[in-house]
């Protein structure tokens, strides 16, 4: 036994498991007591004669059974045998290796004939192949976030290698103290479950990429550092040297959601991260996966932006991308995506209390009655009551307009949250009718609020006119420059003074020139949410006293306009994501379905389970797995739109390949390769540590059916043609005989 040792010694006490069946046959065996009987002096004639066939033949079972409690310990302590030449020296000192790899997406530059993910891979094979016997193996990947590929020791290095094989890296960026957490909390776990680890080893293997190792810097992380080296020795792997790299940094589309025929305008940026190349590039724009337009990109001043534009006729989804060409050696960065929704007009539905008095906001949303000028917005309207407002299928509708309503009921306002988390959109604009503290009451009341602003006191007694703030939202950035509009010089004379909670999703689209805030929107879901706090459409005409002249001013329709669809463009938006952001959306609650299909861009298809909330009358999809940059189909979430396409892209940030310096670097690592482990002299380190565990649990299934078919061989069918009676027989035909 000098050449074994043990992966897990402790499990070896499970052998006194193999006294089980010993055990019970001592304590099962049969018990009697004499009963003097003349036939029976026959019989018991009889059984002598068998009774040694019948002892072998249980001693055979019993050493079965005890065999296979045996081998099965055996094979649960993992034993590992050393070569022969091993046998009868010191057995070296069994290390626990907890490995680190970068498996962001700058590893997989290829400036050489392989990418630095792959040389990784060939600088842990090498390490795991010169590890002593003995010595067990951790897998941690650092990415974003960081993950244990491997969680348990792997003694064998054929298994881990076998692991390491299959694995491929994630187009995510990497984060350096969450993986140092992992690493301390899989180091405290095993070392304290297990104290056969004399020393243990964390080696990490990254192209030491500034935006990651920069956090080494930071008093926290240099702590956390320190705290490792108490337990561990400490090593980093550089990989790669010099770099060059750009990438495409922004691709904006002007609005995600157009009507058939107008055109999509597009912005992008490509940026180049390097010093001096690259220099030029070939910029490719695709629709639906087919390229329409190529043009040369000049890269001499750092980036470059671009400006695109196309005409959709069909109605639906389309995908846009924007592919680079001959630009570096890191791809990944080199495209980017996004999803435009190609609409034949907007569908509001207006609830409005006095038909007479939103009737100018009626004629902005929807100008001549009809389907729209030409070049302008085409908006259906359908106006209902307050009462009317429960027959409505919300699902078919992309706005919901409450106009001067004087109060809702909570399943009303139930029945609207649901509509905007799925991905509708609600504007509210108070007036004479409308009770405020009502719709605080319903609407407003905790941290799930509906509406982003709590409406606060009625302001009057002077004029007021529009802050646009800079022109910073995209609802009146069209305003910029535009003096003639008049939206500065609308007059307003009376309007809710808006409550605003301390939220960053709360976020101000115009405000007042005294600072108070005029129109308030918030993100709900993946819907959004409008606040006006003056009447829409109002004129000294209409009513006195007025709250604003907003009827007869001619920036009234434009702000409508850009207000409604900038509302919906919300649903369209959800449709783009980062690379690790997950895929979310809710679906109706009487929608039959229990799962979606998603396909991703590696060709994977996953089955996401669709979960209903009866309590809130709805069902939900949550779909986590966005490791990969490029296009994710939705299946099932509409019987008539089909497939849903949604966007994933890199975090551009990834792309700045600049390395942190060496001399940096904490003291406790070392830097470059280490050694994996003392041999002793002559061994052959191309003959791998064998583990008999496999073979052992092949005994063990071996075992079972030898036991089975002696049970079945030995056990009552056998007993049957042996039993006292069935020999009765012949003993009365030798009785018989004597008799004679």
């Amino acid at each position: 036994m000098g050449g074994w040792t043990f992966a897990s010694p402790a499990l070896l006490g499970w052998a006194a498991a193999a006294a089980i069946p010993i055990l019970l046959h001592l304590l099962m065996r049969r018990r009697y007591r004499d009963s003097p009987w003349a036939a029976m002096q026959f019989l018991e004639a009889a059984l002598r004669r068998q009774a040694r066939r019948l002892r072998l033949e249980q001693w055979l079972v019993l050493l079965v059974r005890t065999l296979l409690l045996l081998l099965a310990a055996l094979a649960w302590a993992e034993p590992l045998s050393a070569p022969p030449s091993q046998i009868g020296l010191p057995q070296p000192r069994h290390t626990l290796w907890l490995l680190v790899v970068d498996d962001s997406y700058s590893m997989q530059y290829a400036a050489e004939e392989r990418s630095l993910w792959d040389e990784a891979k060939l600088q842990v094979a090498s390490l795991v192949r010169a590890a002593s016997s003995g010595d067990a193996f951790l897998l941690v990947a650092m990415g974003k976030p960081p993950r244990a590929v491997v969680s348990e020791p792997v003694y064998a290095a054929s298994d881990l290698l076998a692991q390491l094989d299959d694995w491929q890296p994630r187009d995510t960026s990497a984060e350096l103290a969450p993986a140092l957490n992992l690493v301390e909390q899989l180091l405290r776990r095993h070392t304290t479950r297990d104290a056969r680890w004399q020393q243990a080893a964390i080696c990490v293997f990254t192209d030491l990429q500034a935006l990651t190792w920069n956090a080494c810097q930071q008093p926290q992380v240099r702590s956390q550092i320190a705290r490792l080296a108490e337990s561990a020795r400490l090593h980093v792997v550089p990989l790669g040297s010099g770099w060059r790299n750009a990438a495409v940094t922004r691709l904006e589309l002007q609005s995600p959601v157009i009507l058939v025929g107008d055109q999509v305008h597009a912005l992008a940026e490509i940026r180049r991260f390097s010093a001096q190349e690259p220099r030029s590039a070939q910029a490719t724009w695709l629709v639906d996966g087919q390229p329409v337009s190529s043009v040369e990109v000049d890269l001499a001043t750092g980036s470059s932006v671009l400006n695109w534009s196309y005409r959709l006729a069909d109605p639906g989804q389309h995908t846009i991308a924007l592919r680079v060409e001959r630009l570096d050696p890191l791809e990944v960065d080199n495209q980017r995506y996004q999803v435009i929704t190609v609409r034949e007009g907007l569908r509001v539905l207006c609830v409005q209390a006095d038909p007479v008095k939103t009737r100018p906001l009626m004629w902005a949303m929807q100008p001549g009655g009809g389907d729209g000028a030409e070049g302008q917005a085409a908006v259906r309207v359908q106006s209902v009551t307050p009462s009317g407002l429960r027959d409505q299928e919300l699902n078919t509708f992309d706005v919901v307009w409450l106009a001067d309503v004087p109060e809702i009921s909570q399943e009303e306002a139930d029945w609207l949250a649901r509509f905007v988390e799925s991905g509708g959109a609600l504007i509210v604009s108070p007036g004479d009718l409308t009770q405020a503290s009502r719709f605080n009451d319903i609407m407003s009341r905790d941290k799930s609020s509906l509406l982003p602003a709590r409406f606060g006191t009625l302001v009057s007694g002077a004029e007021y006119h529009f802050d646009p703030l800079e022109y910073r939202h995209p609802v009146v950035r069209p305003f910029a420059g535009q003096e003639r509009a008049g939206l500065l010089t609308l007059p307003v004379w009376r309007y809710y003074k808006l409550e605003l909670p301390e939220e960053p999703q709360v976020r101000v689209l115009l405000a007042y020139d005294n600072g108070d805030a005029a129109i308030v929107e918030r993100d709900y879901g993946a819907g959004r949410v409008i606040v006006w706090s003056t009447a829409a459409g109002d004129s000294s005409a209409l009513r006195s006293p007025a709250w604003n002249e907003s009827a007869a001013w001619p920036s009234f329709v434009p702000l409508v306009h850009e207000m409604l669809w900038w509302a919906c463009s919300r649903h369209y938006t959800f449709h783009a994501a980062t690379v690790g952001e997950p895929l979310a959306g809710v679906l109706p609650l009487e929608a039959q379905r229990s799962e979606l299909q998603v396909l991703t861009p590696r060709g994977i298809s996953v089955k996401v389970p669709v979960e209903r909330h009866s309590a809130e009358q709805k069902a939900s999809w949550r779909f986590d797995e966005t490791w990969w940059s490029g296009w994710y189909r939705v299946e099932g979430l509409s019987a008539t739109s089909g497939a849903s396409w949604y966007a994933v892209n890199v975090d551009p940030a990834e792309g700045d390949l600049s390395r942190l310096e060496l001399s940096l670097i904490p003291s406790q690592f070392q830097q470059g390769l280490p050694d994996a482990g003392v041999r002793s002299a002559g061994e052959d380190e191309s003959a791998p540590t064998v583990s008999w565990a496999r073979p052992l649990w092949a005994a063990v299934l071996a075992l079972l059916l030898l036991e089975s078919f002696l049970a079945w061989r030995f056990g009552a069918a056998r007993a049957v043609k042996r039993s006292p009676v069935a020999v009765m027989p012949s003993l009365r035909g030798m009785t018989r005989w004597r008799l004679r």
